[in-house]
């Protein structure tokens, strides 16, 4: 299983970065009182099973705002991925399919949610 955990503050930010040197760690900026977080929270602990090589850690914002103002958070749920301690991609958002597919582009595997359309092509 994926390690999961809830960051309270920026020290324990900064060791959740300091993984092995290629560990994907994702961030998941959450609040109680969130709907939408609470529609992505499911998703986001059975990710956390699905991939044991991930760091899966959650924030919640009203526990840590120092976190969410280093990290400039200004939407709520929002997803930051992590590679050597450098964020490498961000999306807003209870996408489930956006989530697993970055979970899986940023560790080299397949995703098994329908691609993205883009309106107007063929």
């Amino acid at each position: 299983m994926g390690v999961i955990g809830n960051i309270k503050n920026c020290a324990e930010l900064d060791t959740a970065l300091e993984v092995g040197e290629q560990q994907l760690v994702v961030l998941l900026f959450s609040a109680n009182w969130c709907e939408f977080c609470q529609m992505i929270q499911l998703n986001f602990d059975q990710f956390a099973e699905g991939y044991p090589d991930v760091a899966f850690h959650e924030v919640d914002i009203a526990v840590a705002r120092d976190v969410v103002q280093r990290c400039r958070v200004e939407w709520f749920p929002t997803f930051q991925f992590y590679k050597s301690g450098v964020k490498i991609f961000q999306f807003k958002g209870p996408n489930r399919c956006l989530l697993e597919r970055m979970i899986q582009k940023l560790q080299g595997a397949g995703s098994q949610c329908p691609p993205k359309l883009n309106p107007g092509k063929t």
